[in-house]
């Protein structure tokens, strides 16, 4: 083989393996009908956790900065067809999931996700409300939720919702 198909060869082998780095490793997808043609579809990819990434030292829910396995590269919320937004906040702090629930309540759609081991271990509680809008999260350690919680209001301009 000439020295020019063996660089296309080398070339084309790394670009492979430099992608394949970032393929999920692991999802987590959870479908829920509710009344008459409605539903909601939850899916959670997450990936091991890169050793190039820039964030890699900082401290996630669910792990310590020197054990995050698996962190979440995407978080899709669908409601009956339509994507929802998810703000990069309401998941990029969070590490090595391993249980996702949803439930229709009276305020919108709950989803519950729980993560990590023993005194790593945390729930994170998101609240959907109209308009496929994420409206609040809370998330809190297993081992200490009275004293190590974390809880964020999302507020967004419904203007351009209410017009279409």
């Amino acid at each position: 083989m000439s020295i020019f198909y063996q660089s296309i060869l080398v070339l084309f082998l790394s670009l492979n393996l430099t992608t394949t780095i970032y393929a999920a490793d692991q999802q987590f997808s959870k479908m829920l009908e509710f009344e008459k043609n409605h539903s909601i579809n939850v899916k959670i990819g997450l990936i091991k956790i890169p050793k190039e990434y820039a964030y890699r030292d900082y401290i996630r829910w669910g792990a310590d900065k020197f054990s995050p396995n698996y962190i979440v590269e995407t978080f899709s919320i669908e409601i009956n067809g339509n994507k929802c937004h998810v703000p990069l906040s309401a998941f990029s702090d969070i590490s090595n999931i391993k249980d996702l629930n949803l439930k229709k309540i009276k305020k919108g759609i709950f989803i519950s996700i729980s993560g990590g081991d023993a005194a790593l271990s945390f729930s994170a509680d998101y609240l959907v409300e109209k308009g496929c809008y994420i409206r609040d999260r809370k998330i809190y350690s297993n081992e200490f939720p009275e004293r190590t919680w974390e809880h964020t209001e999302y507020s967004f301009n419904m203007y351009y919702d209410e017009m279409n």
